[in-house]
């Protein structure tokens, strides 16, 4: 393996003071270092998918979740051959992934201890952390997408869809609330038939939460539960008739506040078939269709994570 290290920059932040700084650290290493800097759509998976070509030993992705969405879809071969060009990576990434968040939401960071709001003290900090061995979840249907850390639909998704981006950068973590308070008037259940091991069940639910890891829709703890490690999602649903008296709730705590209210389960596979076109997002991204099966990629990706990570414990964090 190369003894070369790529450090893939969303373009929207490179010119920010902190995210420089702590780009100059990782160059500092005595380490080859490439950085590749994104300019649109796209650049950041085709980026990652030519450091996994060269046989870098890591890649170093500084950005939001959707940044390290595209570059965890790089990295990771697609184990489908109806999976378009652009979604195929070759063979299997043998270095490691690491993160330093810029982005405005940062959940998979966050709910992984990783320093949030500071890029060279998580630059700095990657040197302490160890590879963790993480499963990734796929999804097939309306989109072939990778993901690292949650998909949600129906409100958690409307919500980040309808979140504008000049409202993030002003609010941060708040704009998601603000976004689903304002739409909270014409709020519906969706209706979907979900299918897993040992169930299937007619629901109309006003959140699905399907996790690989904890944290969506700006640092809440959708997935309380999950273990990127297991081979399993933590899956929660607010089914209808339970958000009126758990939304506030849902607000302060995530899904734990919503108790027995939600349904809880895990498995290695979920189906989601509606009759309607259902938003659908992914670690930020979003996607639409009728039809999708999420399947869990036990592990497929190196991650560098702290010792202590809350990810890799048994529930809560």
């Amino acid at each position: 393996m190369a003894e070369l290290r790529v450090v893939i920059v969303n373009g929207k932040v490179a010119g920010e003071a902190a995210v420089a700084t702590a780009v100059d650290r990782l160059r500092a290493g005595g380490v080859p270092t490439d950085v590749r800097i994104t300019d649109g759509a796209g650049d950041a998976r085709r980026f990652a998918r030519e450091a996994a070509g060269a046989d870098a030993a890591a890649v170093i992705a500084c950005g939001g979740d959707g940044t390290i969405n595209e570059v965890v879809s790089g990295l990771v071969p697609a184990h489908d051959d109806t999976a378009d060009t652009d979604s195929s990576t070759g063979p299997a990434f043998g270095g490691v992934l690491g993160i330093v968040p810029t982005g405005t939401a940062n959940d998979f960071a966050a709910c992984a201890g990783i320093p949030v709001g500071d890029p060279v003290a998580a630059a700095m900090a990657l040197e302490e952390y160890a590879a963790a061995v993480l499963d990734v979840g796929r999804v097939e249907g309306g989109v072939y997408a990778l993901f690292l850390n949650v998909a949600t639909a129906g409100f958690g998704a409307e919500v980040s869809a309808e979140a504008s981006e000049e409202l993030k950068n002003v609010l941060g973590r708040v704009s998601y609330l603000v976004a689903g308070l304002a739409s909270a008037g014409e709020l519906r259940p969706r209706e979907a038939t979900v299918i897993a091991p040992d169930l299937k069940r007619r629901i109309a639910f006003y959140l699905l939460a399907i996790g690989n890891a904890r944290c969506a829709g700006g640092g809440m703890p959708v997935c309380p539960d999950a273990n990127p490690a297991d081979g399993l999602f933590d899956v929660t649903i607010i089914p209808e008739g339970t958000v009126g008296a758990t939304l506030g709730e849902v607000v302060r705590s995530g899904l734990e506040g919503v108790g027995d209210a939600g349904q809880r389960f895990r498995a290695p596979w979920v189906e989601v078939h509606s009759d309607e076109p259902l938003q659908v997002n992914l670690d930020g991204e979003p996607a639409s269709g009728i039809h999708f099966r999420f399947d869990v990629v036990p592990r497929a990706l190196r991650v560098l994570l702290p010792r202590d990570s809350p990810l890799l414990s048994g529930g809560g964090g």
